[in-house]
């Protein structure tokens, strides 16, 4: 992987690669071959095939419309009897993977799939066509949840002026009603935040209280049409992207007549989802709908959610990654940082960790740059009754895993 890194090889060799591959920065390009990164299938891409790796399966075909790829024969796990896993020989799978549209619930239905998950809102319809299909409908949990994200370093000084002020964010925050968001979007099958988890709380749902942070900074011109107007004068908007999950449109689609009764102007633009990754690091996104890993990632140190992100920071990401274009971050963002610095340079579970992280989760309670919107809900897979070794529950996350262990009856 030395070749691929900038501090072991000069950039005079590694740029032709990246221009080749189309890539803008050499991150980038170590991020493609390094094969810690290909964890399962929806991860394969074309770099990987012929590479030595550790998963249960290797990529032997990527292309723009499905993946393939065999069973790994030096695979290190075996079952209780002694025989190698995996038992599935190959896979095959569809792409795009994050097709969250009717094509996979149709090739469930006529059993050109075996397996996928999907959105919550086709559940009734999914569970009605389990025995046309020959499927089983599984709702494995997770411990994740959803965020409106706002993104502080977008290049807008106006933009800027508002969001920058905590009112303005509790203000969205009270706006949104994030009961309407379970029981429409997810069926009333998942939890909201002050329910399921100590960590992150949300603020209660209060049209008064948002209207009255809102006059309180100054935001109180309105236009014709009745929308505040931003501190300069102008219309002011937020202009929330999306990937293509019906979930986050719907939810998007709730929020913003929600935003509406406070007097703020929103609307929704849905990107393919290969097209949202780029556009956050790239910081061209205002405000966003995602998921986050949230209070799961507490039970270890391995990951930083509660770091500036390419969801609500991506130039403060950059700041700390050392790439371009970045920008410091302001003296109030800071203390995050010395935050998680206890949080990792404590050993995990201990008093000096929990209580760094309490103090990680209160900064972020007063932040509200990521508004949690819901907790712990339930995903659903479809799995053909063909497969055996299927658990009853399981982490939605966590179950990939499983899949070593599955077989064809």
């Amino acid at each position: 992987m030395k070749q691929f890194h900038i501090d072991y090889t000069a950039a005079s060799e590694i740029d032709p690669i990246l221009k080749e591959k189309e890539l803008d920065d050499w991150s980038e390009l170590f991020r493609l071959k390094d094969p810690r990164f290909f964890d399962n299938m929806p991860n394969a891409h074309a770099e990987l095939i012929g590479v030595p790796l550790l998963s249960a399966w290797l990529p032997i075909e990527v292309n723009e419309d499905y993946a393939v790829a065999e069973r790994n024969p030096y695979y290190f796990k075996v079952d209780a009897a002694g025989q190698q896993l995996p038992y599935i020989d190959r896979l095959w799978m569809d792409r795009p993977y994050a097709d969250f549209g009717e094509r996979h619930q149709i090739m469930m239905w006529t059993e050109e799939l075996d397996y996928f998950w999907g959105a919550a809102g086709a559940i009734p319809i999914m569970m009605e066509n389990q025995e046309n299909g020959d499927y089983t409908a599984r709702m494995y949990s997770t411990p994740a949840g959803t965020y409106f994200n706002l993104n502080l370093t977008y290049d807008d000084p106006q933009w800027r002026e508002l969001v920058w002020q905590n009112e303005f964010r509790w203000a969205i925050d009270h706006a949104i009603n994030k009961s309407e968001i379970v029981d429409e979007v997810h069926q009333g099958l998942a939890a909201l935040p002050k329910d399921e988890t100590p960590t992150e709380t949300t603020r209660e749902y209060s049209p008064a209280k948002a209207n009255a942070l809102l006059d309180g900074i100054g935001m109180t011109s309105r236009d014709s049409d009745g929308y505040r107007l931003g501190l300069d004068g102008n219309s002011f908007e937020i202009a929330i992207d999306s990937h293509t999950n019906p979930d986050y449109i719907k939810a998007i689609e709730l929020i913003i007549p929600q935003l509406k009764e406070v007097g703020i102007k929103a609307s929704l633009k849905v990107f393919e989802n290969t097209a949202m990754g780029p556009r956050m690091s790239n910081n061209e996104t205002q405000a966003n709908f995602q998921w986050g890993s949230g209070n799961m990632w507490s039970l270890y140190v391995g990951a930083k959610d509660y770091l500036p992100s390419r969801v609500w920071g991506p130039l403060w990401l950059n700041w700390q990654n050392g790439l371009e274009p970045a920008e410091e971050p302001p003296e109030w963002i800071k203390p995050l940082y010395e935050i998680w610095d206890r949080v990792v340079s404590n050993p995990p579970g201990s008093a000096e960790t929990q209580k760094a992280f309490d103090e990680l989760y209160a900064y972020h309670q007063d932040l509200a740059v990521r508004i949690p919107i819901q907790y712990g809900w339930s995903v659903p897979h479809y799995i053909s009754n063909k497969i055996g070794n299927v658990t009853t529950w399981a982490w939605h996350h966590g179950q990939w895993q499983t899949w070593i262990v599955r077989y064809f009856k």
